[in-house]
């Protein structure tokens, strides 16, 4: 995550400390850095290092006490905090230069730090000031807000979370429900009629018959009932491409695009493979679309929103737009 906060300086930390170094550990030796320095009256009674508090601290949902923020700007904290960083935080010696490299890929990532104050804590970034480059880093990321807005930039924010940070996962995906799927009219649409097309010719070839119409599929069960498939197929994927409308913002690269671009990467080979129909073609790239991993794309993230119906729609779409089709014929 690119932003210096409490939280992305604890996992850091984490990373590369000795064992205690669960979240509980390490926010409690965290915050108690600060803590023990609290004469009487400068922590109320609402201060505390619960479960509850670990967890928002550790997963953006929450900030840090005002009363730790209050103290961490207070000189006996300050002038301490280097000797205590070199006294009471155990590292794992071999993990010490990855601890500053991405502690200053946080630094340098994080736009809203004054270019002086990024200059200021990176000149400290090495073995040798190793006390002071943690302790002036943990201090600026106490005074920072370390609680999450979730709103704009939510799939980039999701992107860079860790699979267990499953709080926030959750509470980003599910300010976006699956869209409600778009009803199949019973007539084709103008935008269907070029894959509905080139599935009318692979039944066609497949039935060893010059050509087949909507209406003569009537007399071929087999293939009917597949076009009917098809179309849902077709609407699943279009849902999909309408709902990144709603979730996306204009700037962000189009999503849809992105779904298209690697379900295209994954059926390229069996699509281009030689079939006794294009019938048989169709047949085995749904077959390999359904197993793909899609992971470039947001909507890959988002629960329910991309499944085997979806990604056989996309083919639809691809076939729409002349990247494959079903019957290849030699030029």
């Amino acid at each position: 995550m690119d932003r210096l906060c409490f939280g992305t300086f604890a996992r850091t930390l984490q990373s590369a400390m000795q064992i205690p170094n669960s979240n509980q550990a390490v926010v409690e030796l965290l915050l108690d850095l600060v803590a023990e320095e609290a004469s009487d009256g400068e922590l109320s009674a609402s201060f505390s290092i619960r479960a509850k508090t670990v967890s928002g601290l550790m997963n953006f949902t929450d900030n840090v006490h005002e009363d730790i923020v209050a103290l961490s700007s207070t000189s006996k904290v300050i002038d301490k905090m280097p000797l205590k960083f070199t006294s009471k935080i155990m590292l794992v010696p071999m993990l010490v230069d990855d601890l500053i490299e991405n502690l200053k890929l946080i630094i340098n990532a994080d736009k809203s730090i004054s270019p002086v104050t990024r200059d200021e804590m990176v000149t400290f970034a090495d073995k040798e000031h190793l006390s002071d480059f943690l302790s002036t880093a943990y201090l600026y990321a106490l005074n920072k807000s370390n609680k999450i807005v979730i709103g704009k930039g939510d799939m980039e924010i999701a992107a860079e979370l860790a699979p267990d940070d499953m709080v926030l996962l959750n509470k980003i995906y599910a300010k976006y429900p699956r869209p409600k799927y778009l009803p199949v009219p019973n007539e084709p649409m103008d935008e269907e009629l070029a894959y509905i097309a080139q599935l009318l010719e692979a039944y066609a070839e497949a039935a060893g018959v010059p050509g087949l119409s909507r209406v003569a599929l009537t007399g071929y069960p087999k293939y009917s009932n597949d076009l009917r498939q098809r179309r849902k197929e077709y609407y699943a994927a279009e849902t999909i491409r309408r709902g990144t409308r709603e979730v996306f913002k204009e700037s962000d690269a189009d999503q849809f695009e992105l779904l298209k671009e690697e379900t295209y990467d994954g059926i390229f080979d069996i699509h281009a493979q030689d079939y006794k129909s294009g019938y048989e073609r169709l047949l085995k790239v749904m077959t390999q679309v359904s197993s793909i991993q899609i992971n470039k794309c947001s909507l890959s993230k988002l629960p329910e929103w991309i499944g085997n119906k979806e990604k056989k729609g996309v083919c639809h779409i691809l076939v729409n737009d002349g990247k494959i089709s079903w019957v290849v014929r030699d030029e």
